[in-house]
């Protein structure tokens, strides 16, 4: 099963549980790429449950970020996604931006030590669209919560 060589055991049994799971799905430091991302947001689909999704320290590009943005808002619960450490540039941020304006829930969304600046356009709208919803920016570049 692909998903179960990019995700591994572990947390394959929680992927396997559906929207039943609640808790944390970590798959950070796994070498997802852009590719996994097109097979991981297959399931994630069906995790309408999940609270804290982990894809720190991958290889997530704006391909992957797209992928994964029609998977997100079927994840009603979650509450904290975190993609630093990857490689999200300047489409990505739109995605991004795009699924904070339409309502998805989260209350941290970590982004630094990706490949856009700071001063980038489609940074400070991203970061326009998380105030407009009533939360703060954190401190550490794009690192968003509230």
């Amino acid at each position: 099963n692909a998903i179960r060589r990019i995700v591994g055991e572990t947390e394959m049994k929680k992927l396997q549980q559906g929207d039943q799971f609640t808790g944390e799905l970590d798959l950070g430091n796994k070498s997802i790429n852009d590719e996994g991302c097109s097979i991981l947001a297959i399931a994630l689909k069906r995790m309408t449950a999940l609270n804290e999704l982990d894809l720190y320290r991958n290889q997530i590009g704006d391909n992957g970020i797209e992928h994964l943005s029609k998977a997100l808002p079927k994840m009603k619960a979650l509450n904290a996604l975190y993609l630093h450490y990857n490689q999200i540039g300047k489409k990505g941020l739109v995605s991004i931006t795009n699924l904070v304006n339409n309502g998805i829930g989260l209350k941290v969304l970590w982004l630094h030590k990706n490949s856009f600046s700071l001063n980038d356009n489609e940074t400070k709208e991203l970061e326009k669209a998380w105030k407009a919803k009533g939360k703060e920016m954190g401190e550490c570049g794009l690192r968003l919560e509230y």
